[in-house]
């Protein structure tokens, strides 16, 4: 019912004469205004979540949650006379259940589903130099903002469109990632406009294991270190923006094998690396460099099996901007990904009498309705077949729909 709810209000909203463009573009200047008188800028953005599962699943009841994210950003050049520095500094307030629990599947259906919480997210200082050929960051910081990053599957609201599920579940407690990240450094170079590359290394466990709702911000030996670099290619096609992307991730301290024993019963132990490969497109436009139009992407990911649950996560799918007439802003997307479970996983699991299913893969359809510049409204649905990897459960269709307001 409230997923239905939700479609009628969309439709309605659909039908109202909404000058979206001029809205756009007065943010647009009121933000140009605003970077000319100081060197200060404010932001906040709050997303509410509704999320139901219509079929299948553990639960049935609708699970509500949200995430507030404020954040500062300082132009450091301005302020201390010191050219091409900057700060930035973002809080997150995050409440609510997690879907995952009444819907049982691995990926995650709601991307900003955590532990309740407020916390600091990321604090960091990046200086650019030699005309921003070189980009240097230290401090508490978001590897997915960086790294892995596909940019036209940004409005899917399942996780692994944001970061693919082997890295999300790599290492004693994922890596440094939206909410618990960790300290860090890290340099990126791009000799041409189409050519960069980027390298970093975090603190290997992000927060404290033992308290998710909280930020650390120590430097533990035991920790070791997470390390990731990505070498980005970003060439016109016929006129139209694409992005060709590789990267290598690992951890210099070493796991438990999820299979393999020594003579005396105890887990060998092996590094968790992976790899991952991208491909993200703008297919079609009515004009060149038009933000308008459809887009696609395709992304490959690969893990150690041995130390990683998931070996491989695959995610692909289109998203279209102005697809209706009059509603330029507006986007729709469909998309699927993909979880592969490892052998020794699986065989860890068979040993203890559990049967595993080898995949677990979610197709979502979503439309996002651009109300105003700071408002949108999104009706979402997805359909998960084997849920948490369970050959047992049945296939799980979930309704969402969020509420954006970003300032």
């Amino acid at each position: 019912m409230i997923f239905i709810t939700i479609l009628f209000a969309t439709a309605a909203v659909a039908s109202t004469d909404v000058d979206v463009n001029r809205t756009e573009a007065q943010a647009t200047a009121g933000e140009a205004a605003g970077s000319a008188t100081g060197p200060v800028k404010l932001s906040l953005d709050y997303k509410s979540d509704v999320v139901r599962g219509l079929r299948g699943g553990t639960d049935s009841r609708a699970t509500f949650l949200g995430a507030l994210n404020v954040g500062v950003d300082v132009d450091l050049g301005r302020v201390l006379d010191a050219k091409g520095l900057t700060a930035s500094a973002q809080g997150l307030a995050l409440h609510g259940a997690a879907p995952g629990e009444r819907i049982g599947d691995l990926q995650g259906t709601d991307n900003i589903s955590a532990t309740r919480s407020v916390r600091l997210y990321q604090a960091w200082l990046q200086q650019n130099l030699f005309q921003e050929r070189l980009s240097l960051l230290a401090g508490l910081h978001d590897l997915s903002t960086e790294f892995n990053v596909t940019e036209s599957a940004g409005v899917f609201m399942n996780s692994s469109f944001g970061i693919t599920p082997e890295l999300a579940r790599s290492g004693k407690a994922g890596p440094s990632y939206w909410p618990n990240t960790a300290l860090g450094a890290r340099a990126r170079g791009q000799p041409t406009e189409a050519l960069s590359l980027s390298m970093a290394v975090y603190n290997g466990v992000p927060g404290d294991p033992a308290h998710p709702e909280s930020t650390t911000l120590a430097l533990r030996e035991r920790d070791g270190v997470m390390a990731i670099t990505e070498l980005s290619y970003s060439p016109d096609f016929g006129g139209l923006p694409g992005k060709l992307a590789a990267g290598a991730w690992g951890y210099d301290r070493k796991n438990a094998e999820l299979f393999a024993v020594n003579e005396e019963g105890l887990p060998l132990e092996s590094h968790s690396v992976g790899l991952y490969m991208m491909f993200d497109q703008k297919l079609y436009a009515p004009t060149a460099r038009s933000p308008l139009g459809l887009s696609g992407f395709l992304r490959l990911g690969w893990a150690d099996a041995t130390t990683d649950s998931i070996e491989y996560g695959i995610q692909s799918g289109l998203s279209y901007t102005g697809l209706i007439p009059r509603r330029e802003q507006d986007q729709l997307g469909l998309g699927i990904a993909v979880a592969r479970a490892g052998e020794h996983f699986r065989a860890a699991n068979a040993a203890r009498g559990i049967d595993t299913a080898l995949l677990e893969s979610t197709l979502e359809l979503t439309y996002r309705l651009r109300v105003a510049s700071w408002l949108y409204v999104q009706p979402d649905v997805q359909w998960v077949t084997n849920p948490g990897l369970n050959e047992a459960a049945a296939d799980a269709i979930v309704g969402a729909g969020r509420i954006g307001l970003t300032f």
